[in-house]
């Protein structure tokens, strides 16, 4: 699914309406995700490095990256040690312990017994 998006993104960077489409669409998943990043903020002891949209956005970035890794080294960030470095990374960036736990329920339980193929 993930090779799906980007190709589909990459299409529409060319053709302006469509890409505006996108962004719209796009900007929905980010704000969700920065919801997310922001309710963690919240937690008491939370002293977030970064903004939670910031955050987000890395989150996304990283994953697509991830994808585009795996077409030229399927065994490239296996599912449980992409997970593990976001979540370090994102926990350092909020400074903040509870980071981890939200990563993995955003991930859900299906995720955690497969591995990430984007």
């Amino acid at each position: 699914m993930g090779l799906l998006v980007i190709e589909f993104r990459a299409h529409a960077a060319r053709v302006p309406d469509l890409n505006r489409r996108y962004a719209e669409l796009h900007s929905r998943t980010v704000e969700r995700l920065t919801g997310f990043f922001s309710r963690l903020h919240e937690q008491p002891g939370a002293e977030p490095r970064l903004p939670a949209r910031t955050m987000a956005e890395f989150v996304l970035a990283v994953g697509s990256g991830t994808v585009l890794e795996r077409l030229a080294e399927p065994a490239a960030l296996p599912g449980p040690v992409f997970a593990d470095i976001i979540s370090q990374t994102v926990t350092a960036a909020a400074s903040q312990p509870g980071v981890a736990a939200g990563l993995a329920s955003l991930a859900g339980p299906a995720a955690a017994a497969q591995p990430a193929t984007g």
